[in-house]
């Protein structure tokens, strides 16, 4: 029914993200409406990787919110949102790149 996948997919989602299955909670996520949430989750999951300095982790989190910022703005969706996404796309795709060099030599 619509307007049900956010009572369904939402508790699913965070359920997955709480037993380390971020993919498929960031998939939920998205299902349940809430984008925004699955940003935030990835984005606290790749701080934890630098805090804890698991570098290719933070790399493969900056990573996967590179393809997000994607989805999230649109190029269709206009100049200013494509925009954003693109600077947003570039900002993180940068800090992966960094992140997996990093790990290499740290």
């Amino acid at each position: 029914q619509p307007g049900m996948a956010d009572k369904v997919y939402l508790p699913y989602a965070r359920w997955l993200a709480v037993n380390d299955r971020f993919e498929e909670a960031q998939q939920a996520f998205r299902q349940a409406g809430q984008a925004e949430e699955a940003v935030r989750m990835l984005e606290s999951l790749a701080d934890q990787a630098v805090t804890i300095n698991n570098f290719k982790d933070a790399s493969y989190f900056h990573f996967l919110l590179a393809q997000e910022s994607c989805k999230l703005y649109p190029a269709q969706s206009g100049p200013e949102v494509a925009e954003k996404g693109r600077t947003l796309f570039l900002q993180y795709s940068e800090s992966a790149e960094v992140y997996y060099a990093y790990a290499m030599i740290y």
